[in-house]
């Protein structure tokens, strides 16, 4: 070692930057891993979001669409996930409860005025399960909402 004082060193400092490495590689998928974790948690550990995304194409891509997956797939009718896919997938055992919804910006009027407002349509169950708090009323019954009365959420 004496004799070869650069060759040891090399050989030192190759093996501190390895250690180094291996440590900061472990440390940030520790805190990626914390990261993802904290997310899921925030969400509910309990719940699981499926959702459809029509992809863009280059006529409506920008980053200031907002009209949503219908307008972004240009009336292209998406079939992937049914009312009957959820009902099925409610009736595993080891599903408790499910809803379904769709999103989208439509005109709004009430009296003289006329606005863009953003919608949610979904069913009874969704009240349960996103444990949304209602500041004045009530929320549509399952019988309402089977019955297709004419009832909104603001």
């Amino acid at each position: 070692m004496k004799r070869n004082r650069i060759r040891t060193l090399l050989t030192v400092l190759g093996m501190m930057i390895g250690v180094a490495s291996v440590v900061i590689v472990f440390s940030a998928g520790a805190g990626i891993q914390s990261l993802v974790l904290g997310q899921i948690e925030s969400f509910g550990t309990d719940i699981i979001s499926t959702e459809i995304k029509a992809p863009a194409n280059k006529k409506t891509s920008s980053n200031m669409d907002t009209e949503g997956a219908q307008a972004i797939a240009m009336g292209a009718q998406i079939t992937t996930l049914t009312l009957n896919d959820m009902e099925d997938i409610i009736d595993l055992p080891n599903v408790r409860d499910g809803y379904a919804g769709i999103m989208g910006q439509e005109q709004i009027s009430y009296g003289n005025e006329l606005r863009k407002g953003f919608l949610f349509g979904t069913n009874a169950a969704y009240i349960d399960i996103d444990k949304s708090e209602i500041e004045f009323g009530r929320f549509f019954s399952d019988e309402e909402d089977r019955n297709l009365a004419r009832v909104a959420v603001l």
